[in-house]
């Protein structure tokens, strides 16, 4: 722990409504204050909490608790670990780019019981529905080529052919409005045969009759 010079407490002005110290010299485009000490140019508030609370645990990043960028008044600011840091920018100040969505670009909400458990302990916000989807690609994907080339399915999950076709297949859009109900309808008859019910006489044809070019 140290004292603050006077170069360093001259550079700041305390708002009366919030009792934050607002940095006024140099700052970054995000607002974050920049000042050098000891030699090299470091973050204002990393040094304003120093200077109270002595060295900075390795690894540990300085929350804003007034989510104001340009504070540096120590009061506001405490050390947290870089899970915590980007769980409170979405939970707390709602600064994380994904904080404000909604939907996952498939359309499925992004509500609390539709979130990966373990993303969202590191402040992301990754949509179970397809996560789940994905992953059962995946396992499709391995267990049928694995027989093909006579490997193991966990072997051949880990093969970057499968990681491939995985992405994609699931980066992909239908061109057209026949495209998307042929596909549409070969998922139908996918999961028809996983449930071990019989398909359409429409489906049984489509499996061995194709129109020639």
């Amino acid at each position: 722990m140290f004292t603050l010079p006077e170069r360093f407490t001259s550079k700041y002005v305390v708002d009366p409504t919030t009792g934050c110290h607002v940095w006024t010299a140099m700052k970054q485009p995000d607002g974050y204050g920049r000042f050098r000490w000891e030699g090299r140019m470091q973050y204002a508030h990393r040094v304003a909490y120093a200077a109270v609370n002595g060295d900075i645990p390795a690894g540990m990043q300085i929350d804003h608790i007034c989510n104001r960028p340009s504070c540096v008044n120590p009061e506001h600011l405490q050390a947290v670990t870089k899970s915590e840091n980007e769980r409170f920018k979405v939970t707390r100040d709602g600064t994380h780019h994904m904080a404000n969505r909604t939907h996952c670009p498939r359309g499925h909400e992004l509500s609390a019981g539709n979130t990966c458990p373990d993303y969202a302990a590191r402040g992301w916000r990754k949509c179970l529905t397809c996560n789940r989807e994905r992953v059962a690609l995946v396992n499709a994907l391995a267990s049928a080529l694995g027989k093909a080339w006579d490997i193991r399915a966990h072997d051949a999950r880990r093969d970057p052919r499968v990681r491939e076709i995985v992405r994609d297949a699931w980066s992909w859009s239908p061109a057209t409005d026949a495209e998307a109900a042929e596909m549409s309808a070969t998922l139908d008859a996918c999961e028809r045969i996983e449930r071990g019910e019989k398909l359409t006489k429409r489906q049984k044809m489509a499996a061995v009759y194709r129109a020639p070019a």
